[in-house]
């Protein structure tokens, strides 16, 4: 278990700034636009995303794992903490 965790957190690592990249900073925009919700709906999708994942049996979904799925989701987790820790920090 330690070998996949250090793995994911690794993936993590290397992906989430990529992806953010590649999505034009667009989580962070949208929560400058629209505040603390925006940061919870990318979250409570995947959640959504993993349960039906999970209720089909951890059936691949148009390419993605539940394991993909939670990776997104402790991505935007990150980000979430990183703005709420940066707003905290800024006071």
């Amino acid at each position: 278990r330690r070998r996949h965790f250090d793995s994911h957190v690794e993936w993590i690592k290397s992906v989430v700034p990529k992806k953010n990249q590649d999505y034009d900073e667009s989580y962070f925009k949208l929560y400058e636009e629209y505040g603390y919700v925006a940061l919870l709906l990318p979250i409570v999708n995947k959640v959504h995303r993993v349960t039906s994942l999970l209720k089909r049996g951890g059936a691949v979904y148009r390419a993605e794992t539940v394991v993909d799925s939670l990776l997104d989701l402790a991505g935007y987790a990150l980000n979430a903490a990183a703005i709420l820790s940066s707003q905290h920090s800024e006071d």
